[in-house]
């Protein structure tokens, strides 16, 4: 964590400003949800600003993912891990605020005429898009994978239980957690 700053320097509000200004601008591209952004908050957080690592990254991503709540959680830990909790909640206030402000305008518009030609269209364009950037994001968090053949195996194992069967997730997650165990210990 960052937070070697002092919390009365200049720099720490700096970058306290840094993380909610990033999180404010790409707020408005969180079609799909954030993770549809996932790519671009890694080449900021990790390529560009070399705020975390790429494991730092992966890590805090996949335990807010396992953990109960919305999803967007990673965002906050990321700033926690980053800066502190004033970051945590500047992180998770600019990815949050601003999207939301605009989807409850634009829902409000939606009501008034439901059957609007402009309303079709965008949804139209939009469902592509947000799959495309959802796979964007599947491939930035298969880069760490793609070092080990048991990773692989795994990430295989779960693309296809979840793909062809009926089966509950959390299974895929006990299985993962405990075979990441087994090979810790074993490496």
């Amino acid at each position: 964590m960052m937070t070697e700053l002092p919390w009365w320097s200049a720099e720490y509000w700096l970058l306290q400003w840094q993380l909610f200004s990033y999180y404010l601008h790409i707020s408005f591209l969180t079609f799909g949800g954030s993770i549809t952004t996932l790519p671009d908050q890694y080449r900021f957080l990790v390529d560009s600003k070399h705020l975390l690592t790429a494991t730092e990254f992966n890590s805090l991503f996949a335990i807010s993912q396992a953990s109960p709540g919305p999803n967007i959680l990673y965002v906050a830990l990321f700033g926690w891990k980053i800066a502190g909790a004033p970051a945590a909640f500047l992180c998770l206030l600019g990815i949050c605020l601003p999207s939301s402000v605009f989807v409850l305008a634009l829902e409000r518009l939606a009501r008034r005429d439901p059957g609007a030609r402009w309303l079709r269209v965008i949804r139209t364009g939009l469902a592509p898009m947000t799959v495309g950037l959802i796979l964007a994001a599947g491939t930035v968090l298969a880069r760490p994978v793609w070092l080990h053949w048991w990773m692989i195996g795994l990430m295989g194992l779960a693309v296809s239980v979840t793909y062809l069967s009926k089966r509950n997730p959390m299974i895929l997650i006990v299985i993962g957690a405990l075979l990441g165990a087994l090979m810790s210990v074993l490496a």
